[in-house]
């Protein structure tokens, strides 16, 4: 009796059938995501990982090494794995699997590592704008995912009193926005909000707004 194994980091199914073990897992991540390629492993115990085979319905999935594949999926909703192993030239299916793809979660904004709260004047005019990422203790195989800020609003308000309030087409920030940095005092607010960023799909996704008080 031989164990077969789609196997990795994180597992997303365990199924038993044909008195076999497999495992279906996606690298880093218990869920599959739209708009993003998803890597998979693919083992399978006492055999060669060129004598295993995959297909997907709603996508597309990729070996890019004996063992490891990419899926890209076409649309949001339910992808279904066939699992193969050839062996002396006939193609056996020893697993089915049904998953959910998701739309990728919104990421978080940021001003340097943090995401609100207060912030040193000094540490503020070192940065050189605002950005957004996925936090790795939800999602890590989006770490690396690509995503940037398009559009944002900012307000200053002091003793909750509006003191400046723009609108920005760029994640950086302009020699202006650094002027008006310098001149803030401590406990004065600011608000990033308008939130707009691009996911890797090309979609524009808003992101909740985010709020520092300055310290000297």
């Amino acid at each position: 009796m031989k164990m077969f194994f789609l196997t990795s980091i994180a597992i997303i199914f365990y199924q038993t059938s044909f008195c076999q073990k497999t495992a279906l897992s996606a690298e880093r991540s218990k869920i599959l995501y739209y708009g993003i390629d998803n890597p998979l492993s693919i083992v399978v115990e006492n055999y060669s990982c060129n004598q295993i085979e995959a297909s997907v319905e709603n996508g597309e999935i990729k070996r890019v090494t004996p063992c490891h594949y990419i899926f890209f999926a076409d649309h949001i909703g339910k992808a279904s794995f066939n699992v193969y192993l050839r062996r002396k030239g006939i193609r056996e299916k020893v697993a089915h699997y049904e998953c959910l793809v998701k739309e990728i979660p919104p990421p978080i904004t940021y001003i340097g590592n943090q995401n609100g709260d207060k912030i040193c004047k000094n540490i503020l005019l070192a940065q050189q704008g605002i950005y957004c990422h996925f936090p790795s203790n939800i999602i890590a195989c989006l770490e690396a995912v690509r995503t940037i800020v398009k559009k944002y609003t900012m307000i200053i308000t002091h003793e909750e009193k509006l003191l400046f309030i723009e609108s920005y087409h760029d994640a950086y920030f302009s020699e202006p926005q650094k002027e008006i940095f310098k001149s803030l005092k401590h406990g004065d607010k600011i608000i990033i909000t308008n939130i707009q960023a691009m996911i890797p799909s090309g979609k524009l996704i808003n992101l909740a707004p985010v709020e520092f008080e300055i310290e000297e």
